[in-house]
């Protein structure tokens, strides 16, 4: 095996890296011979490196490496001026002040006449007591009732005895204006729903979970569609989640302003809006009564069910 030895020391090394400033202010090289010594004691580089706090070599203290101070930059919304500062070879380039604003919707018409929600009368209350106390009381008292008759229809509860030593979860109403496409007051409707953050895990629910569509799956079935020319159905389901049967024995406070009878309460039978498992019970539902009636769901997206008939 052969020793490989190598040549560390560098002795008088010479190039031409002398720095000098044009009369534009770009830098060039000129010939001037610079000494690199280099041993196992010391290292000089110097003459190599420049520090960005010192002056390169040719330029003095008092010249400045920015354009004049009183020049207009013209960026996004409106201009500014570089500030009044001076700025020498010693000193480190001042940073931008140019105003960062907001972009402004300006093609957005906002008045009174085509915005009915800034009128304080067509305002959505937050309570049951604003919603009979303002100036639409008639409406709403109208929609709570029309809730109202619709959840006692789909039987989603029974009055019971209040029970002791029981989570009782609280619930409260939720108004909405309906409106068209060109923003017209359309009905008034309010929800009664419940306040799930009350409820315990491992008691009040279990599972949470339930699956969503995804908009990728939405546009390959408009594409399948209309490459094959065919017709695309929409259907709203009204109130989808009072369909549900609820597993877990739930209690809810009456609501307010329905109360029949101060010692009772209401035993859950249908998952109402609001409660944790709402969600779920409803797909559940939905997958029992599509695969009863001949429906596959696909293996690749779970909210997607595929039925073939004869005329297929």
């Amino acid at each position: 095996m052969n020793n490989v030895s190598n040549s560390n020391n560098m002795n008088n090394v010479s190039n031409s890296n002398n720095l000098n400033l044009d009369s534009v202010g770009n830098l060039n090289f000129d010939s001037s011979n610079v000494d690199i010594s280099h041993d196992n004691h010391s290292d000089s580089f110097d003459g190599l490196f420049i520090s960005p706090l010192q002056s390169p070599v040719g330029l003095t203290s008092d010249e400045e490496l920015v354009p004049p101070s009183n020049e207009m930059f013209v960026r996004g919304e409106g201009a500014v001026t570089r500030p009044q500062v001076p700025v020498t070879g010693t000193e480190r380039p001042v940073r931008s002040t140019r105003l960062r604003k907001p972009v402004r919707y300006e093609d957005y018409d906002l008045s009174d006449s085509s915005m009915f929600v800034h009128n304080s009368e067509y305002v959505e209350p937050s309570t049951y007591e604003e919603a009979v106390s303002g100036p639409n009381r008639s409406e709403w008292l109208s929609a709570m009732q029309e809730e109202y008759r619709s959840l006692l229809d789909n039987n989603v509860w029974q009055l019971v005895d209040r029970p002791n030593n029981v989570n009782i979860i609280k619930c409260k109403w939720v108004y909405k204006l309906k409106t068209d496409s060109v923003g017209n007051l359309i009905r008034y409707k309010a929800r009664l729903v419940a306040r799930g953050f009350t409820q315990r895990k491992g008691i009040d629910y279990s599972e949470t979970f339930s699956p969503v569509v995804r908009h990728s799956t939405m546009r390959v079935l408009f594409c399948i569609a209309n490459e094959l020319d065919m017709e695309i159905e929409h259907v709203d389901v009204t109130t989808a989640f009072l369909h549900g049967n609820l597993e877990e024995q739930i209690f809810m406070e009456q609501p307010v302003g329905f109360e029949t009878d101060k010692d009772k309460v209401c035993l859950l039978n249908k998952s109402i809006y609001g409660l944790r498992q709402s969600s779920r019970i409803w797909n559940c539902k939905v997958n029992s009564v599509l695969t009863a009636n001949g429906y596959l769901q696909s293996q690749c997206e779970p909210c997607v069910y595929l039925k073939k008939t004869e005329s297929d």
